[in-house]
């Protein structure tokens, strides 16, 4: 399905938590690691404007900048002190895909929570807004399902329309040929007569004037026959009815197409509420796998 394109919200950056007790510093890829207990320089303080020198902690602990910027801290350990540089936290975007998407589903990845957690999510809650999402993304689909089966019907019924109202311009052509074949046959009919009439039973073309009336007698007879049936399987066709038939089931499409565009629409404004960057289909299509078989619709849950 669609996603139609959502505002980004902007969130506060996480704040990162340091341990009590020691001092850690931070590399890009977020692991922590053990900071240095000596100090630059053998224990020096020196950094550039020269901080305290010595290698003794100043203070009881405190913490001293020297003039280059960097802090300088005291270690608790053996009264040694040394100072730690804090490395500057980055974020890089992942390399491969899976990291990229989830990059893009931002606070979307509430979606990896359990069955047992949007179960029991509180309706506010961002798992609770993707369980909304998923109910009402459940009620598109059947919507849509429904709409295509009423759209089934109406191009049956605009078809039946259009074969019965090619079927009867085929049989008003044939029934206007048949008309004409016959004024013709008529024609020539009398004139036949009027020369068998004419011709003394004596006459040596007398047989060949009777069998031309003959002829063209039962050439007169079929045609009219054909006249008759094609006019009656045109009576039989009902253009009324089938047209009426092909409005119904028009209307009923475009209404049932309709509500599919408006359950669609609260899908995509319950998963816009549920999100805090702009969602695509690609963002769209890996929250509906992360959530299938985890959460069971309201029906359901009745039974």
């Amino acid at each position: 399905m669609r996603a139609k394109s959502l505002l980004p919200i902007l969130i506060a950056s996480a704040l990162v938590a340091l341990p009590a007790a020691g001092s850690y510093i931070f590399g890009q890829d977020g692991q922590a690691f053990a900071g240095n207990g000596n100090g630059n320089g053998g224990g020096n303080g020196n950094g550039g404007g020269n901080g305290n020198g010595g290698g003794n902690g100043n203070g009881g602990g405190n913490t001293n900048s020297g003039g280059n910027g960097n802090k300088a801290a005291s270690s608790s350990s053996g009264g040694q002190k040394g100072s730690v540089k804090t490395a500057s936290i980055t974020s890089t975007q992942p390399a491969n895909a899976k990291g990229k998407l989830a990059s893009k589903m931002g606070a979307l990845n509430a979606a990896h929570a359990s069955a047992n957690a949007f179960a029991h999510a509180a309706p506010n809650s961002r798992i609770g807004k993707l369980r909304a999402y998923f109910v009402e993304n459940a009620e598109a689909t059947a919507a849509v399902n429904a709409a295509s089966a009423v759209q089934a019907t109406a191009d049956a019924a605009a078809q039946a329309l259009a074969d019965a109202q090619a079927q009867a311009n085929t049989l008003n052509t044939t029934i206007s040929t048949l008309q004409g074949e016959i004024t013709t046959l008529q024609t020539q009919l009398q004139a036949a007569q009027a020369t068998l009439a004419s011709t003394p039973t004596t006459d040596p073309n007398y047989a060949t004037a009777a069998a031309a009336v003959a002829s063209l007698n039962t050439s007169l007879l079929d045609a009219q026959a054909q006249l008759t049936t094609a006019q009656s399987q045109l009576a039989a066709i009902d253009l009324t009815t089938l047209s009426a038939n092909a409005t119904a089931a028009a209307t009923a499409a475009a209404t049932a197409a309709a509500a599919a565009e408006a359950a669609e629409t609260e899908a995509v404004d319950a998963l816009d509420a549920a999100a805090n960057k702009p969602v695509t289909e690609e963002v769209r299509a890996e929250v509906d796998n992360l959530l299938e078989g985890k959460i069971v619709l309201p029906e359901t849950e009745a039974q």
